[in-house]
């Protein structure tokens, strides 16, 4: 978090292990308008998705800046390497990569 809150445009961040949204949630909230970061978020658990959103809409992060989901972190790791940044046509490639699972987090490095 303390490298990515003063990071300039553009700006990618991945969290392989969002849970509820600790890392990702209160960096998004900082986004302006016309920001081009782009923080993508994912947790495997329906629960923690669940309030991940919840977290997402209570903390006014509603600028299109902030995109989550509820898979499994390789297939995550998959979805990002297909995807294509809408506004450049690059392909999305995050500058910092979150990962808050100690246990887990080795296998996916």
């Amino acid at each position: 978090y303390k490298r990515t809150k003063d990071a300039n445009d553009p700006f990618i961040v991945a969290d392989f292990m969002a849970g509820i949204g600790p890392f990702v949630i209160p960096l998004a909230s900082r986004i302006k308008n016309g920001s081009s970061m782009q923080i993508y978020a994912n947790d495997l658990n329906p629960s923690s998705y669940k309030y991940l959103q919840l977290n997402a809409k209570k903390n006014k992060c509603d600028h299109g800046n902030l995109h989550l989901h509820n898979m499994d972190g390789r297939a995550f790791c998959h979805w990002l390497q297909q995807q294509t940044s809408t506004t450049s046509g690059d392909d999305i490639f995050p500058h910092h990569v979150l990962m808050n699972l100690p246990a887990s987090a080795p296998e996916f490095l």
